[in-house]
């Protein structure tokens, strides 16, 4: 992507791929009991967390919404993870939370991070940014990830890093259809 339009990051937690967790996946639409701390201020809460869909786009739709393609990355396919978070716990949180996604192979696909491509805070396109804000308890949000995946590479599973203090995390896992 064009340095003017975009940048990638990947979230760092999500490195910790390997780190143990289970590898059974429930269904989209499932709701599942999650620990989650928050990496600005280090709270702890729980989140009830339902991955909703998995969607595939097109990078012509992204590029309507403002996001600028170099020629070589214009074959990469845009997923969009659908996820609604609600805080269970006592502590509020920044929604900054994110999923990740594996292929077949249970390699990660890091998510995509896209700064203001639409000019407008990332409130329109396939996948408008709603993490800015706080989650207090007893709210929730429903939030998009964006994952460009190279062609060939097929998306098998969202997953999520549940963590609590003072244990070891574990992820968690949805099937992507």
């Amino acid at each position: 992507m064009s340095h003017r339009a975009a940048a990638v990051a990947t979230a760092a937690a999500l490195i910790l791929v390997s780190c143990g967790g289970g590898t059974d996946a429930v269904a989209l639409g499932t709701e599942v009991e999650v620990g989650h701390v928050d990496a600005t201020t280090n709270d702890a809460t729980t989140l009830n967390l339902t991955v909703t869909a998995v969607r595939q786009g097109t990078v012509a739709e992204l590029e309507a919404a403002g996001l600028e393609f170099d020629p070589e990355e214009k074959s990469l396919v845009p997923h969009y993870v659908d996820a609604t978070y609600v805080n269970t716990g006592d502590a509020t949180v920044e929604r900054t939370m994110r999923v990740s996604v594996e292929d077949g192979d249970g390699n990660l696909i890091s998510p995509t991070v896209i700064f203001d491509f639409a000019g407008d805070g990332g409130e329109t396109g396939p996948c408008p940014d709603v993490t800015e804000g706080k989650l207090p308890p007893d709210d929730s949000f429903e939030d998009c990830t964006l994952f460009l995946v190279e062609p060939g590479r097929t998306v098998e599973r969202v997953s999520f890093l549940s963590q609590t203090p003072g244990e070891e995390g574990e992820f968690i896992y949805w099937a992507a259809e």
